[in-house]
């Protein structure tokens, strides 16, 4: 069985991240965030 995972990009938009994290939770195997945001955005982003 195949596996698929999930690539995300992100730059100061944890709500649009944390939808998509949220939609494909349970659709892919691996969810792997690439974050360039402002620190304390990463902060918020990563506590939740």
């Amino acid at each position: 069985m195949p596996s698929y995972g999930l690539l995300i990009f992100n730059r100061n938009d944890v709500v649009g991240t944390l939808r998509l994290t949220r939609l494909f939770n349970n659709t892919v195997d691996e969810i792997v965030i690439i974050d360039s945001s402002d620190p304390p955005k990463y902060r918020e982003l990563m506590n939740r």
